[in-house]
């Protein structure tokens, strides 16, 4: 199923992300994914020269692979998003809230329960490999069967770079993997993060004295056909081939002392189509339809002049100044949306109404209530004009200006201080949902 009640699995990796869905795994690059990932503890980060929340462009990267992986649609019903396995609560809260923008249902699990592992292993050890970190965790299985992360090491000066440049120093993530194995050795080792650079894969498969797998970010996202909602036809998308690449060491390079296993690559049966789509990902973002639904709940359309915006039938609109939309959620009197259409000379676009926009917060001088502007950004799938009103030290309002038609749009996201992720949705979904006539 794909659409709003599409159930997928989302991996941030260097430079793209990679969607599973029923319709298979997809990687969709996106350069966007490097920067959120490296300021993930910060609450902004610079775009373009410009200074945009981190949690907004991880939204946007987000939304971006929704509509490329699942034919146009931005918000599923449920997205389980792996992070990297030691980051803690507050580095994944800003993931989820970036993904509860297009998902109805958002789970965070951490990399090491991402990886297939056969239930006959009760002991485990998978090595997440970044650019410039190598992380090691030890999973093992409850009384249940169910897995638990029982050590985690982050090996934060070792990442895929410095192995392509200094391969010696893939003995320090075999040591890693001995060390929190303990006196009993983990019954396999997985390998994540590490499919793409075959040298690297070979490299860090020899430094480890146990039975290892490499596993492909397409399996780690595919989509088991046990969860409601994911059957696809053909071969099950979480079905995997096992497939030997080599059961002796490399020429010139001796086997370690203790080689219990052989070296495996897991495959996805999906490859194929993982293929076939992941070189024409990124062209096959699609601006949103208007009036696409972002959440799960009927939606409804109110008018001012030639402007239109569709919001959710629990929104209200109230009295305003004419010429404006001020629209309100029932039993929330402190969010709004206000709408405000102006007419522009025929011809004018978003560089020329940023440059007069720009122009005018200048004039207000140092005590401006503006900030944060940003001369064209995407959100909502759209490209718009954005910038912050503080009016009071209680209330903030994000701003959003369209260009379409020669009419000047600009949204306004009312929302009290420190609390933008509860505003964040509804606010996508009016910007999503404009449309000029």
């Amino acid at each position: 199923m794909t659409g709003p009640g599409a159930v997928v699995r989302v991996h941030l990796t260097d430079g793209a992300v990679w969607v599973g869905s029923a319709r298979g795994a997809v990687r969709v690059p996106d350069d966007s994914v490097q920067g959120v990932v490296e300021c993930i503890d910060d609450d902004y980060m610079s775009v373009g020269g410009h200074t945009v929340a981190t949690v907004d462009v991880a939204a946007a990267a987000i939304r971006r692979a929704f509509e490329a992986a699942l034919g146009g649609t931005g918000f599923v019903a449920t997205a389980t998003v792996f992070h990297p396995s030691h980051w803690g609560a507050t580095r994944c809260a800003v993931l989820e809230s970036a993904t509860r923008r297009s998902a109805h249902e958002v789970q965070m699990l951490p990399l090491a329960f991402s990886a297939p592992c056969p239930d006959a292993v009760r002991r485990w050890s998978v090595v997440e490999c970044g650019p410039l970190s190598t992380t090691v965790v030890l999973v093992e299985r409850d009384e249940r069967g169910e897995p638990r992360i029982v050590a985690c090491e982050l090996l934060s000066d070792i990442g895929i770079l410095d192995l392509l440049e200094d391969s010696d120093r893939v003995r320090a993530i075999g040591h890693a993997v001995r060390a929190i194995g303990g006196d009993r050795a983990p019954d396999v080792v997985l390998v994540i993060g590490a499919d793409e650079q075959a040298a690297v894969a070979e490299t860090v498969c020899t430094g480890i004295e146990s039975e290892v797998s490499v596993v492909s970010d397409a399996v780690l996202v595919s989509v088991p056909v046990t969860e409601p909602g994911s059957v696809a036809p053909g071969p099950a998308p979480d079905a995997v081939v096992w497939q030997q690449v080599a059961s002796t060491p490399s020429p010139g390079r001796p086997r370690p002392h203790g080689w219990r296993g052989r070296r495996i690559i897991i495959v996805a049966a999906a490859v194929a189509l993982v293929l076939g789509l992941g070189a024409g990902a990124a062209a096959l973002w699609q601006a949103r339809e208007p009036g696409a639904s972002a959440s799960a709940e009927s939606l409804q359309r109110f008018e001012v002049g030639r402007v239109s915006v569709a919001v959710p039938d629990s929104w209200r609109a109230r009295a305003g100044r004419p010429g404006r939309l001020d629209l309100v959620p029932d039993g929330e009197a402190d969010r709004r949306v206000i709408v405000m259409p102006t007419e522009l000379a025929a011809g004018s676009d978003l560089v020329a109404v940023a440059h007069s926009l720009e122009q005018r917060m200048a004039e207000r001088g140092p005590d401006s209530p503006f900030s944060q502007f940003v001369s064209e950004i995407e959100f909502a799938g759209r490209p718009v004009i954005s910038y912050l009103e503080s009016p009071d030290e209680r209330t903030g309002v994000r701003w959003y200006v369209l260009v379409e038609n020669d009419a000047q749009v600009s949204v306004g996201c009312r929302f009290l201080d420190g609390d933008w992720d509860a505003a964040a949705g509804a606010c996508e979904q009016a910007v999503g949902g404009v449309t000029v006539g």
